[in-house]
């Protein structure tokens, strides 16, 4: 039999080599653990950090894209409304520039090129003092263009406003008669005036006009449909404002030159032309 002695210390190496060897797996059971978690933390964040950084780059990446197709359309949006405004400035600068056979500054002109003088004789179709003014005056200026002295330059405008709508439409005409034949022009204006209505008179229509156009030896579809379609209108808008901006009070108004002349009787254009003509 073991004394008890002995069997103690058994007992006792035995369970202290028990302990030691369940210490020893513990250890390496709980440190295997902490490196196996260590290592699945470091390659969570790994994957983590890969995965923002993917989701920043393809932010960032739409937002390039995004950006860049704004800019794009923006760019295409204004290109497309220049062109558009060029287009539209194009055509309303044709549509107010003077008809065929006008001058530059948008009148008529009669007589020599070269003329030493130019009387410039500012009228309104609907304006009675105008209808006298051409009534006492014509033979004068007819024979002064005849005779080489002056050149005439007629420049019709529409500043009257009764009867409504008349003037803008009778300098329309001018226009129209005017390019389908210059030489029956001064014919068809003596006409204008012989049949002007009075401010309170109803508007003379299209067709009224279109047969004074024939009754001066101007007919025809082309001159008709000018007159009817009113082609010159936005020509005899844009000269009549230019015309009131530049200083135009009232019609008829007379300039010899630059000089605005006050007589404006037969006598009184002769002796304001022979001024000019004496300088």
């Amino acid at each position: 039999m073991r004394s008890a002695f002995l069997w103690r210390f058994e007992s006792l190496i035995r369970n202290h080599f028990g302990n030691g060897e369940k210490n020893k797996l513990d250890v390496l059971l709980h440190g295997s653990t902490e490196v196996i978690t260590m290592k699945s933390r470091r390659s969570r964040r790994f994957v983590n950090r890969a995965t923002r950084r993917r989701r920043v780059t393809v932010g960032v990446v739409l937002t390039v894209a995004v950006l860049a197709a704004f800019v794009a359309a923006v760019v295409h949006y204004d290109a497309t409304a220049k062109r558009d405004r060029d287009r539209a400035a194009q055509a309303r600068a044709a549509a107010e520039a003077p008809p065929p056979v006008f001058t530059d500054r948008g009148t008529l002109r009669f007589g020599a090129a070269d003329a030493p003088t130019v009387l410039t004789v500012t009228t309104d179709f609907a304006c009675p003092s105008c209808r006298t003014f051409a009534q006492a005056s014509d033979p004068a200026l007819a024979g002064l263009i005849d005779g080489h002295r002056v050149a005439v330059d007629y420049d019709p405008v529409a500043i009257a406003t009764e009867p409504k709508d008349y003037a803008a439409r009778a300098a329309n005409a001018a226009a129209c008669v005017a390019v389908a034949d210059k030489n029956a022009w001064p014919a068809w204006y003596r006409l204008m005036f012989q049949h002007q209505p009075g401010p309170k008179d109803p508007s003379p229509t299209d067709d009224r006009l279109v047969d004074l156009a024939a009754q001066s030896g101007v007919a025809g579809a082309d001159v008709a449909g000018c007159i009817r379609g009113e082609r010159y209108r936005q020509f005899v808008t844009a000269h009549t404002d230019h015309a009131i901006a530049a200083g135009l009070t009232h019609t008829p108004t007379v300039r010899v030159g630059d000089r605005v002349v006050e007589n404006i009787t037969p006598d009184g254009l002769h002796t304001a032309i022979d001024r000019a003509a004496a300088k």
